[in-house]
């Protein structure tokens, strides 16, 4: 490149640089209040949904061990995570035993007998799902739900995934 093709292109990055400074500094005090609570909500949202998954973990962790300790008996069990939305109070969760043969079938009737009131999903699917939901969070794919319940935003994000 000739030195005057290297000052052209100086030039026009430093009007660029200029053009998105006069930008930002145009923008309203309050899309930027906005903007930088959202980025401060949701890593306190993940750090929430984290705290609850490791809750689950170590509920299922506990059935794992009581699927080991008794095998004769609960041999042919899997730990399933499932969530409700509030009756009367706070949306919960839980973990439970269940044969695996029969586990995707209570999901799947479950599902269908009531569809917006519970769903049912294996807890290493459980794990990936949340995996993928933090990640989205943090992608600002939920930044219009940052300041709801935890637990309400997680059954509803993955109902459609679990079963």
């Amino acid at each position: 490149m000739k030195a005057g093709d290297l000052k052209a292109d100086s030039e026009k990055t430093k009007d660029e640089a200029n053009a998105l400074a006069n930008t930002i500094l145009a923008s309203p005090l309050e899309e930027k209040s906005n903007k930088i609570l959202r980025e401060a909500l949701r890593p306190r949202l993940v750090e929430e949904i984290s705290k609850i998954a490791r809750d689950l973990e170590t509920k299922a962790r506990e059935e794992e061990e009581w699927i080991m300790n008794f095998r004769t008996v609960c041999g042919e069990e899997e730990v399933w995570i499932y969530f409700y939305p509030p009756e009367i109070g706070e949306t919960g969760y839980a973990t439970k035993r269940m044969k695996k043969e029969i586990g995707p079938l209570v999901a799947a009737q479950m599902r269908q007998e009531y569809p917006s009131n519970v769903w049912y999903m294996r807890y290493l699917s459980f794990v990936k799902a949340i995996e993928g939901l933090k990640q989205d969070i943090l992608d600002g794919k939920y930044d219009e739900r940052l300041g709801t319940d935890t637990v309400k935003l997680i059954f509803d994000a993955l109902k459609d995934k679990a079963g």
